[in-house]
């Protein structure tokens, strides 16, 4: 074709071609703008439309090679495929597809199409140079300036126009077409004729440029192995940095349909290791997977970028990446859209929308065939293999009927993956389980993995090591499971949320059922301590109000529990110790169900408490509750059957903060005693806020019921199981003085606990006794029975109060008694009624005048009986006697009367008969004797008198150097915990005895006179102690120089002498006496030495001895206290 041609060219064909340029132009301009619209895949996606291109033009060496070249400036890519043809020129020129329609040709991806025009990112004008087949006229080198650089689709025609007719001259023009003479007969493999190159003028040009050959390095060897029979030989691509790296395919295994495959990247740099990545392929006629693995020795499968492509047409689809699938997916048959970013799904009355929907049916089958295979292959990494969700598609994405479509058979195949060997766990050798057997951790969708890790670590402890996956690939199988929108078409629950963790959890109903308790033997602390880790979790997240939901909070009795209203956390400041929680279960109060462990801890959390002062309100609602509302002691309480155990358990508690603490120490002392408790107080850790008032009110009532149904101090000793009832009697002392001094005095009136003065100490009400005269004058014994034997219905025993008892009661004084006494007496003398009482007359006359005192308090207290006490006397005597003769013969010789009532009163007269008759010296002497003997008895009496006024102050003072009392710490207050026993008589006067360990320190109490000082005497008894030293014994001397009435017990503190460690010094007296002993017992032989009266032999101490051993008083305090406490 020539000049003529064209100017022969008529309007009508200008206008036509006018118009096809004009088309060209605007599909060149519109698709230009889209491809700047997304940088982001357009910059991508050139390399491959080059190669592509150079795939689809095989040469007479069956395989191509390729070269690109990336310089800072330019970029050029050039291939040894074979000539371009016409069809090929021109469709370059004008941007037309050369691919057929029906995307039938395999051979073909696609070629010199809208795709094509996405180079011009690299640049605006393209510069092509390569041969061209002028079908059968021979071949011509050409090279054409593509431009686009017009910003108008009109300044496109002009240079789309321009090259379309300097093509047309293409046969004409040997200058600017060379003819290439036998150029397929003289061409090697190793000539590159065809080329592109790319001036890189801006930023955006290079910034394509760099991001086109990343992606090739990154996806070119999947993109190999998925052209048809790899009609790519090699690629070689130049680096900016001046390194070539040479891509080469090598197949190296064979497994039927599936093949291993080595791609290998060699770089041009001195000493660099070529690299090699391996792959699975699996094929069938119509599709290709394509699975990247470490190596063929220990595969473990790659996780595919997220960058790579999924999908393929032989070349990546660009924009892909997002099409879920766990293999890179290639068929040619696919019908990819416009922008070669996806595949067509959406229209399912397009046969190109079908054909593609049965390749990916097809592709699943072939999926799970594959994944079925590697497992066998005992690949790792499988969570690979899981990645099955719906597509996410570009542009619209996948309209309702695509979606439900592909639903149905992510369903499917999802069921076929559960019972696949798929998970590689964290137990022991590596344990591959089937997917359904196991929980994936994960909080949320999007969860920090650090979340979901500590979520990790509290499942492995419950579920064991075999149902979690491997930590390290927890991230990978909780994004490759999918996303929460679509976990139902598992149809199993595969991510272990927190709310299903929680659930399993509260399945197992108790503490002591939790997996990792029963692992550690029972071990409950760690299930505490796993649990506390639960909770921290939940308070991190702000899901602490999931506990109201789960049952997964341990009560006391280890029961897991909703944090509901029903559930209560004790205060720490004021936490319910144990024994009380324990009174609450007794009282049918279950506490320990509706209280959390104390070891539980809710972080930031605040809930409902109890805190002791509610138990202390609940259980003393219970206590006081009344058996009938008139009477507030009558305590529906006592009724109970383990009612004395509560109230023990509840009086034993004692700590150091405790309120009160020494007046239930001390009633808690008489409860041991009396009810025989087992075990001494408990400690607990805290009693400020508890009430024990009822408590201890209401254990008081009932050990003054068990001390009334003693019914006498003899039944109270058996109860008390003391030898005598005077013990019962001092130990009901000092338990009446208690409550005396306590503020539950009232209660000496609840029921009858106090003894009267009757023999067996009979138990009455208190209102009902009465003192038996003061402190100061108490009432005479004696004078009491002769006002019995006056008139037998005034025996005051019964109600007067038992002696060794100090109660502030109301007293009968000895005004009253007197007055009743000289009242009846007078009454019995002025109605001649006295001659059936003489002796009782008598006996009040005698005693009037028994002693000074006496004939005081009569004068003051039986008025004027007592000043007609001789004239009572005659009535009662002589007149009365019917020997009055005889009588006033006596009364002339008034100086033997009181001889003569003395033999009389003695009933000894017949022996005085005898004694009168005797000689004069036997007479004489037995009057001395008398003499002697009544001045011995005598000075016992009086010395008797002082020993007991001694011994009263001896006693006071021990009392108040505080020997039977210690001070308990923290409160300052004082607690009994020992006693003064008095023994009087025997081996020892006084014992001081600890209540609670029975140890004892023993006392024999001396006195003398300062003016004449005898020798100390010592009872054989106390000689044989002293020398046993069996347990402590000490000698106490206290002069005397005053009277027995006025010595005091700051006396006894100043001039007493305490003598200890008499051991040494008795014992060969002690051996001395046992001789005797012997000797004594020896009265059956024929003879025998008579050594009985030695019985009456006393030890005696010179003072000298114990002056050498003197201690002070404050030293015997010292050493009793040492010895008991």
């Amino acid at each position: 074709m020539n000049s003529d041609f064209l100017a022969q060219e008529s309007a009508v064909q200008k206008s036509m071609n006018r118009n096809n340029y004009m088309l060209s132009a605007r599909d060149i301009f519109r698709t230009l703008k889209e491809l700047r619209q997304n940088k982001k895949l357009s910059n991508r996606r050139w390399v491959w439309e080059l190669l592509q291109n150079a795939k689809d033009v095989r040469n007479r060496f069956e395989r191509v090679s390729v070269v690109v070249e990336h310089m800072p400036t330019h970029l050029r890519f050039r291939h040894n495929g074979n000539p371009f043809s016409i069809d090929n020129l021109t469709c370059l020129i004008q941007q037309v597809s050369s691919k057929l329609s029906d995307s039938s040709d395999e051979e073909q991806t696609g070629k010199w199409g809208t795709g094509f025009i996405s180079t011009h990112l690299l640049a605006t004008t393209i510069n092509v140079t390569g041969i061209v087949d002028c079908e059968g006229r021979g071949y011509r080198r050409f090279s054409l300036l593509l431009d686009r650089s017009g910003d108008t689709a009109e300044a496109l025609l002009e240079s789309i126009r321009a090259t379309s007719l300097e093509v047309l001259r293409l046969e004409d023009n040997d200058d600017a077409f060379p003819p290439q003479p036998e150029y397929e007969e003289r061409r090697h493999e190793t000539d590159f004729d065809t080329e592109f190159s790319y001036e890189l003028l801006t930023p955006e040009n290079k910034e394509a440029a760099v991001a086109g050959i990343a992606d090739l390095i990154l996806t070119l060897p999947s993109a190999l192995l998925n052209i048809p029979r790899q009609k790519i030989k090699l690629v070689q691509v130049k680096q900016l940095d001046g390194t070539t790296i040479t891509f080469d395919v090598e197949p190296v295994q064979h497994h039927g349909n599936i093949t291993g495959y080595t791609i290998t990247s060699s770089a041009d740099t001195p000493g660099a290791e070529p690299t090699r990545r391996h792959f699975y392929a699996y094929e069938t006629d119509e599709l290709r997977l394509l699975a990247e693995v470490t190596n063929f020795t220990a595969p473990a499968l790659v996780p595919p970028r997220p960058d790579q492509p999924v999908l393929y047409r032989d070349f990546p689809l660009i924009g892909s990446e997002r099409f879920h699938f766990p293999f890179a997916l290639n068929s040619s048959e696919f019908y990819p859209n416009e922008r070669r970013d996806g595949i067509f799904l959406n229209a399912t009355e397009d046969k190109e929308i079908q054909r593609n929907r049965t390749l990916l049916v097809a592709a699943q089958a072939a999926a799970l065939d594959f994944t079925r295979w590697l497992i066998e292959q005992n690949v790792c990494n499988r969570y690979v293999l899981v990645n099955t969700r719906v597509p996410e598609v570009p542009g619209d994405g996948l309209d309702a009927d695509a979606r439900k479509w592909y639903e149905q058979l992510q369903i499917a195949w999802r069921h076929e993956l559960l019972d696949l060997l798929l998970v590689e766990t964290e137990a022991e050798a590596g344990t591959v389980v089937p997917l359904r057997q196991v929980r994936i951790p994960r909080l949320q969708a999007n969860a920090k993995q650090e979340d979901n890790e500590a979520l990790w670590e509290l499942a492995v402890d419950f579920l064991g090591k075999d149902a979690v996956p491997r930590r390290d690939l927890l991230p990978m199988w909780s994004k490759a499971l999918g996303v929460e929108e679509e976990m139902e078409s598992w149809g199993e629950t595969i991510f272990l949320k927190v709310e299903h963790l929680l659930q399993l959890v509260g399945e197992k109903k108790t503490l002591a059922a939790l997996p990792m308790v029963i692992a550690a033997g029972g071990d409950e602390k760690v299930g505490i301590d796993w649990l506390n880790a639960l909770y921290a979790y939940l308070a991190k997240h702000e899901l602490m109000s999931l506990l109201r939901a789960f049952p997964v909070v341990p009560n006391q009795f280890g029961d897991l529990r909703l944090l509901n209203e029903k559930l209560f956390v004790e205060r720490p400041d004021e936490l319910i110790p144990a024994p009380v929680l324990d009174v609450l279960h007794q009282l049918d109060l279950p506490w320990r169900d509706e209280l959390l462990r104390r070891d539980i801890e809710l972080p930031n959390y605040t809930h409902q408490e109890r805190a002791l002062r509610d138990a202390s309100t609940v259980i003393n609602t219970k206590l006081k509750e009344p058996q009938h509302k008139t009477d507030a002691l009558e305590s529906a309480f006592l009724q109970r059957d383990d009612a004395q155990q509560i109230l023990v358990d509840l009086l034993r508690l004692t700590s150091p903060n405790a309120d009160d603490t020494t007046l239930r120490s001390q009633l808690f002392q008489f409860v041991q005693d009396l009810l025989h408790v087992e075990g001494g107080p408990k400690t607990v850790e805290s009693l400020q806020y508890f009430d024990f008032y009822k408590a201890t009110q209401l254990l008081t009532m009932l050990l003054n019921e068990t001390i009334e149904k003693a019914g006498t101090l003899v039944g109270l000793a058996a109860e008390l199981r003391m030898e005598s009832p005077d013990a019962a009697r001092h130990w009901l002392g000092r338990y009446l003085k208690f409550l005396e001094g306590s503020r539950f005095k009232s209660l000496l009136e609840y029921g009858n606990i106090v003894p009267n003065q009757e023999l067996e100490g009979r138990l009455c009400a208190y209102e009902d006794l009465y003192r038996a005269g003061t402190r100061e004058l108490p009432l005479d014994d004696e004078l009491l029975d002769i006002l019995k034997e006056l008139d037998g219905t005034q025996d005051w025993r019964p109600k007067l109060l038992a002696k060794g008892i100090d109660l502030e009661i109301k007293p009968y004084t000895f005004a009253d008694l007197g007055s009743i006494v000289a009242s009846i007496a007078d009454e019995l003398l002025r109605a001649d009624e006295y001659k059936q009482h003489t002796k009782a007359l008598l006996n009040l006359i005698g005693w009037c005048r028994a002693s000074t005192q006496n004939t005081i308090l009569a004068g003051e207290y039986l008025g004027k009986f007592s000043e007609r006490l001789t004239t009572h006397w005659f009535t009662l005597t002589v007149a009365n006697s019917g020997n009055s003769k005889q009588a006033m013969r006596l009364f002339e010789k008034p100086e033997q009367i009181d001889d003569l009532v003395a033999i009389a009163d003695s009933g000894k007269v017949a022996k005085l008969r005898k004694l009168v008759n005797s000689s004069d010296d036997v007479l004489d002497r037995a009057l001395r004797f008398v003499s002697q003997l009544e001045l011995e008895v005598d000075n016992f009496r009086f010395l008797q008198s002082i020993g007991a006024e001694m011994e009263r102050a001896f006693k006071e003072a021990l009392l108040e150097a505080g020997v039977t009392v210690v001070i308990e710490p923290g409160s300052g207050t004082t607690a009994t915990v020992a006693q003064i026993d008095y023994h009087g008589i025997g081996s020892y006067d006084f014992a001081v005895r600890n209540l609670a360990t029975n140890k004892a320190f023993y006392l024999e109490l001396k006195s003398f006179k300062k003016d004449n000082p005898q020798h100390i005497r010592l009872a054989q008894s106390q000689a044989k102690r002293a020398a046993k030293d069996e347990e402590p014994f000490a000698l106490c001397v206290v002069g005397r120089d005053r009277r027995a009435e006025d010595v005091t017990a700051e006396h006894v503190r100043q001039e007493l002498t305490y003598v200890k460690d008499l051991q040494a010094t008795m014992e060969p007296i002690a051996k001395e006496i046992e001789h005797f002993e012997q000797l004594y017992s020896q009265t059956d032989a024929p003879v025998w030495f008579d050594v009985s009266s030695l019985h009456q032999s006393k030890v005696f101490v010179t003072h000298e001895f114990i002056d050498d051993r003197r201690n002070s008083f404050e030293e015997l305090i010292r050493d009793i206290k040492a010895a008991i406490l």
